[in-house]
């Protein structure tokens, strides 16, 4: 072979390199199983973590952390975070049911004395329970503040008002239509506020009071 011949040879291989398609890596995420349900009635695993989805396709993680001590009792802690949102919330379980204590958002921190009484105990939930309470709303612009900027009565009244079945990973379940109005009293003005919620025991929120959804897939 002449070195005309070699010359010849060389330049066609590397006219076809350079007209070879480039090699693209693909990087998909991880396949997260279906949701199973969690051990409590009203789900607190510390580690958990659930994803939920607006009307927009925005995704919003609801995380359990290891409980907190407030006031030198252990409370359950979630945050919810995603697109505006970034929230914290604190819990007790009791025999009685799940009470609301504390919510910290961008605003501050929002205490209830007492508690507002959230959910009622394991197994009773069911079409047509009413409950309600009367609380104090004590808001605090930052942590070290010592004194509330404000400090509101707030009277609320939930009844379970529907139910239906819906699937959550492999399941089908029973979700409840939770329905919430709260009355704030601001000086001689009486402040009006609703919002609902579908509830499935031992999976929590399938649709949360912000309207976002559950998705069926996730990590417990």
């Amino acid at each position: 072979m002449n070195t005309r011949t070699i010359l010849l040879a060389l330049t066609l291989a590397a006219m076809l390199a350079a007209c070879a398609p480039a090699t693209t890596t693909i990087v998909r995420p991880p396949i997260l199983p279906p949701l199973t349900a969690a051990e409590h009635y009203h789900p607190n695993e510390p580690g958990v973590t659930l994803t939920y989805q607006d009307a927009n396709g925005d995704e919003f993680q609801l995380t359990t952390l290891a409980p907190r001590l407030l006031s030198g009792v252990a409370h359950q802690h979630q945050r919810y975070e995603g697109p505006g949102a970034s929230r914290s919330t604190y819990r007790l379980d009791t025999p009685q049911g799940l009470l609301l204590a504390r919510v910290d958002d961008d605003t501050g921190i929002t205490t209830y004395d007492p508690p507002i009484f959230e959910l009622p105990a394991a197994g009773r939930l069911q079409v047509g329970l009413r409950w309600g309470g009367d609380t104090l709303e004590r808001h605090y612009a930052a942590p070290t503040t010592a004194q509330p900027d404000s400090v509101t009565r707030l009277t609320y009244l939930v009844e379970v008002t529907d139910s239906r079945n819906v699937r959550i990973g492999n399941e089908r379940v029973t979700a409840f239509l939770i329905a919430t109005e709260e009355y704030r009293t601001v000086g001689e003005t009486t402040i009006q506020a609703s919002h609902e919620r579908w509830y499935a025991p031992y999976y929590g929120d399938v649709t949360n009071r912000e309207g976002h959804e559950l998705l069926a897939n996730g990590r417990r």
